[in-house]
């Protein structure tokens, strides 16, 4: 009995730190998780990527895992990853079912990793096509989304708040 305790406790633990984390998730509903995080008053940002993608792993070790990025995303998104080599359909957020390549040329996605930005009807709000080098550039990426920046500018790596630019900085692809 103790056993059997201790393994459903872990499993539950284990359960909620995987939701906890970021760009983990790979579910094949997207309207669903649309819904859900209408409900829970965020909006859904999906990452496409593809397997062997060296940026994609990239993000998922030197972004991803950052506490300051995982805190953002945990508060303000619902965070997905569609694996684009992925042969198994999907709903989509707007309800259709489709091969996720298929849908991800629809949505304009050219390259991974790829940002796609969703109200919580599945509506698409952005994204922004690669990958972004700094924790605080892709925390700003969010908030450029939930400002409806994208509405008036496109979002820029290395762009303080004030307008200055780094060096280096690099134009991502908007709505």
């Amino acid at each position: 009995m103790r056993r059997l305790l201790i393994t459903a406790l872990a499993t539950l633990m284990l359960g909620a730190t995987q939701a906890e984390e970021p760009f983990r998730a790979r579910p094949d509903d997207l309207a669903a998780e649309a819904r859900q995080a209408a409900a829970e008053g965020r909006a859904l940002v999906v990452a496409f990527e593809l397997r062997d993608c060296h940026f994609c792993e990239a993000m998922r070790r030197d972004i991803y895992q950052r506490p300051e990025v995982q805190a953002y995303y945990q508060r303000h998104y619902r965070t997905l990853v569609v694996e684009l080599d992925a042969d198994t359909p999907l709903v989509t957020p707007d309800g259709r079912s489709l091969a996720p390549a298929f849908w991800a040329r629809g949505l304009g996605v050219q390259g991974t990793p790829a940002f796609v930005f969703f109200d919580g009807e599945g509506q698409l709000l952005t994204r922004y096509s690669g990958a972004v080098q700094q924790p605080e550039d892709f925390i700003r990426l969010g908030e450029y989304v939930r400002s409806a920046a994208y509405e008036e500018q496109p979002f820029r790596l290395g762009e303080t708040p004030a307008g200055d630019h780094r060096p280096n900085a690099v134009s991502g692809h908007s709505h």
